[in-house]
Parts: structure tokens; C-alpha cells; sequence
């Protein structure tokens, strides 16, 4: 077995047995901070060689690129549609300045 040793600050080390504390009440079997720590790091490995046993670098990597680019739509997506709105709200304002209906105007942008 391979032994690792971590340093770790007192705030982190205080985070570490407070979570631990809390998981306990919880039903969580660990007593210390450092057999918390341990079924965290067992569940991250464990959970990784599950998922991604037969994943190479580059298929991570190719994973990544699909989530990146998907991300870059939604926020293209999402600035489109704010464009739309923000324009929406300029020609019913405009509208109204020019002497337009005088609704209020969630109603006005419910006609566009």
C-alpha cells in the first residue's frame, strides 16, 4: 500500500473534523478527520475508475471540448436572448414616448 502524507493549513485541517463531525451525526462512519478524509479520496477514485475506466486522455480531453463548446452556445444563447429583450424593452418605451398606449409594461411586451 502507498502511504501519502498531506500538509494542510489549521483552517482547512478545522474544516476537515467539522465536516467530519457533521457526517457523523449524519450516519457517517468515519471518527476522525483523517478517516473521513480517507472514504473521501476512496470514493473519488472509486467513482473515477467506474465512470471512466476505459477513457484515455484524449477521449477526456474530446468530453471536455463537447462541454466547453455546449457551454459557449447556452451563453451565446442566452446573450441573444437578452439582446431581444433589452430591444423589446427600447421599442416599447420608444412607442410610448411617441405617444403610444400608456400600459404598463409587462403587458406591452406580452403583444410583442
Amino acid at each position: 500500500m502507498t502511504k501519502i502524507t498531506l500538509d494542510i493549513s489549521d483552517a482547512r485541517y478545522a474544516a476537515l473534523r467539522k465536516t467530519q463531525e457533521l457526517m457523523l451525526l449524519n450516519g457517517g462512519t468515519a471518527t476522525t478527520p483523517e478517516e473521513y478524509l480517507l472514504l473521501v479520496v476512496n470514493g473519488a477514485c472509486d467513482s473515477y475508475a467506474t465512470q471512466y475506466a476505459d477513457n484515455t486522455p484524449e477521449g477526456l480531453a474530446a468530453q471536455v471540448a463537447i462541454h466547453k463548446d455546449a457551454a459557449a452556445r447556452a451563453e451565446a444563447k442566452a446573450a441573444a436572448e437578452e439582446d431581444r429583450r433589452v430591444a423589446a424593452e427600447a421599442k416599447v418605451a420608444n412607442s410610448v414616448a411617441d405617444g403610444g398606449e400608456s400600459v404598463p409594461l409587462y403587458q406591452q411586451l406580452e403583444k410583442l
